[in-house]
């Protein structure tokens, strides 16, 4: 009879911890705020072109990733990040995008405005 006292009370132990974890679990459902910027920033970029991206969230952001051509190029796990990106490669005229992606604890997901830049390698 003891015995099942002691199992019942572990069970019902167990059974308050489950329902006040589920209770204390974070509900968040807010997404990062992110913006993004680039240097030059008239649309039309050549040689290096300075990239920075910045985050915030009610909680925490956890990533932050900066996109050129939906490809990542740079990833950090803070709120700010910064990338310079070598135009050279890219022939004259192409069109390319950019935007920053964040992720908060909850794992929800902020974007940026996405900038749409021509390359022009000539610019000096």
């Amino acid at each position: 009879m003891i015995k099942k006292l002691y199992i019942y009370s572990y069970l019902l132990f167990g059974l308050v911890i489950i329902i006040f974890y589920s209770f204390c679990k974070s509900k968040d459902k807010e997404p990062p705020i992110v913006e993004i910027t680039i240097n030059p920033a008239a649309g039309v970029v050549g040689n290096i072109c300075d990239i920075f991206a910045s985050a915030s969230d009610n909680e925490q952001v956890v990533k932050l990733e900066i996109y050129i051509n939906n490809q990542v190029v740079q990833s950090t796990e803070d709120s700010f990040c910064s990338f310079q990106w070598n135009t050279r490669n890219h022939p004259d005229n192409s069109t390319h995008t950019i935007f920053a992606r964040a992720l908060d604890l909850e794992e929800n997901q902020g974007f940026s405005d996405t900038i749409e830049v021509t390359v022009f390698n000539n610019l000096d």
